[in-house]
């Protein structure tokens, strides 16, 4: 049911209680659906696109703006479009119906989810942030790079007309008088 019937319907209705309680379609979400949905929150509020580019800024107000409303989405009837998430939050608050709702919701199924999106932020920070991850993963581009280089000398260095030049300048400089001997 869309919101704005959600509203308007809530008003006029003697038995609220009972007409929140119809909006309620499920008791329970299934895990991976819970997890797709808190890894989606956790990447929108913790990133922010710049020239191209995904950069970290954690925006904790957006990532519970967008748990309670897909809360609702998950667990209730109450349709609304993505153009206007805003305007279906501000007018389901304005009459109290967001926390009724929130409330309506199996209290295990809100801690889950809101656990996972909390877990799923605390995981790109960890993984993207946290200055030992940072230092390990240099370390580890360093590494590779290292190795690329070390590998592709060793292939120029084991070429046959290569092998040969530098035997020969070797010879040279060992045989060479640098001026160490006295007459």
């Amino acid at each position: 049911m869309d919101y704005i019937k959600v509203v308007a319907q809530y008003k006029t209705s003697k038995d609220k209680e009972t007409f929140i309680k119809k909006r309620i379609k499920t008791q329970y979400v299934p895990y991976v659906e819970k997890l797709r949905e808190a890894l989606n929150i956790a990447n929108a509020s913790t990133h922010i696109e710049i020239d191209s580019k995904q950069v970290y800024k954690k925006d904790t107000p957006m990532m519970r703006f967008l748990s309670m409303n897909k809360l609702v989405s998950l667990y209730t009837d109450i349709t609304f479009d993505n153009s206007n998430v805003v305007g279906m939050y501000d007018a389901l608050s304005k009459e109290g119906l967001m926390p009724l709702l929130l409330s309506s919701i199996p209290a295990t199924e809100v801690s889950e989810f809101m656990s996972l999106v909390d877990m799923c932020v605390n995981d790109i920070y960890e993984n993207e942030r946290e200055l030992s991850t940072i230092i390990e993963n240099k370390l580890e581009e360093i590494s590779l790079v290292v190795s690329q280089v070390f590998s592709t000398f060793e292939e120029t260095l084991s070429q046959p007309e290569v092998k040969e030049d530098l035997e020969d300048k070797i010879k040279q400089f060992t045989t060479k008088d640098n001026g160490t001997n006295k007459e």
